[in-house]
């Protein structure tokens, strides 16, 4: 039996990934078309949420 050096390496790690990447990916495959602005309303307003509760900790 020949085995190749590969074999015997551990498997590499692909990239991570986010929820919005892995609903972007599974609407394409599934052939739909997603609008540019995909989530950016929720994402600035988590983002803004999460900067308010950062300076009332502070204080």
């Amino acid at each position: 039996m020949l085995f190749l050096v590969s074999d015997l390496e551990p498997p590499r790690q692909g990239p991570k990934t986010s929820a919005r990447t892995a609903q972007r990916l599974i609407a394409y495959g599934m052939g739909l078309k997603l609008p540019t602005t995909f989530g950016s309303r929720e994402l600035k307003s988590q983002e803004e949420t999460r900067k308010k509760r950062i300076v009332t900790r502070q204080e």
